[in-house]
């Protein structure tokens, strides 16, 4: 499973969201890939992640088109979410009953939750 995002770089951002973003791509190890569509931003760059030079404000279109063009699994996702370590568990879990799509509600932490 791939995550598609768009992000805040991170110069434009306040000190808060930058973290939440950072903290977010973190947790995004269980990921085959990260995809963000705009430009190289160092703080969110990993071995895992990958920047397509997009338009300053990708829509959320444009993320739908590129996961529909990918064989597998897609996950489209918020810069500032982060995800549990079962999250392989749930796809299988997905696949296994012949679901095509998925989707999940944001919950709220404090920092330093």
């Amino acid at each position: 499973m791939i995550a598609v995002s768009t992000f805040r770089p991170s110069d434009q951002c306040s000190d808060e969201y930058r973290e939440n973003q950072i903290r977010a791509v973190d947790s995004w190890g269980v990921f085959d890939g990260v995809i963000y569509l705009g430009d190289h931003d160092e703080e969110l760059a990993s071995a895992n992640t990958r920047f397509i030079t997009w338009e300053p404000f990708p829509r959320l279109r444009d993320a739908i088109v590129f996961c529909a063009a990918h064989p597998g699994w897609a996950s489209i996702i918020n810069a500032d979410i982060v995800v549990g370590s079962n999250l392989r568990a749930v796809e299988t879990m997905l696949s296994n009953r012949g679901a095509l799509c998925a989707s999940s509600w944001r919950w709220e932490f404090e920092n330093g939750d």
